[in-house]
């Protein structure tokens, strides 16, 4: 993704499965974690998981996010 928007809006809002046993989830996060942990979480996630330059406005996105901002 050319931005940190759905991966930030993953980890502070988990993933509901949908129907079935076998479905991908994931817990939130929001209420565990500061934003600055959360753009450090997906910074992380970007540099070690993909090829793809660094995001540079991950710390925005987070704070956007908490806010219930869309991009």
């Amino acid at each position: 993704m050319a931005t940190p928007h759905d991966t930030v809006r993953i980890i502070l809002e988990g993933v509901s499965p949908p129907a079935g046993p076998y479905s991908p989830s994931m817990p939130a996060f929001g209420d565990m974690l500061s934003d600055r942990q959360i753009a450090d979480i997906s910074a992380y996630l970007r540099a070690r998981f993909t090829d793809k330059p660094p995001w540079s406005d991950v710390q925005r996105a987070t704070e956007q996010a908490r806010q219930g901002a869309t991009p």
